[in-house]
C-alpha cells in the first residue's frame, strides 16, 4: 500500500514499528508519501516541500509498480 499526506513540523515518523524514519516539514505544511507492506510494515518514505505550504493531489502506481505524485508547492 502505497499512502500519503501533508505533515507539519519536525520528526513525523512514518514507520509504526519500534523503529523510526522522521520526517521534517521545510516550512509550514509539506507532504510526505511512504510504501507499506502488506502487513503494516513500514519499506520506504519520504517528504516534499518548500518553505512555505505545499499540497498532495493524488498517488497512482502503474502495472511496473512505479509511482506518480501529483501536488502542488508554493
Amino acid at each position: 500500500m502505497i499512502t500519503g499526506g501533508l505533515f507539519t513540523g519536525s520528526n513525523f515518523d512514518l514507520d509504526p514499528s519500534s523503529a523510526t524514519r522522521n520526517i521534517s516539514s521545510s516550512g509550514d505544511y509539506d507532504m510526505y508519501v511512504a510504501k507499506y507492506g502488506a502487513n503494516g510494515a513500514f519499506i520506504w518514505g519520504f517528504s516534499l516541500g518548500s518553505w512555505n505550504s505545499d499540497g498532495l493531489l493524488n498517488i497512482v502506481t502503474d502495472d511496473s509498480s512505479n509511482v506518480y505524485i501529483t501536488g502542488w508547492l508554493s
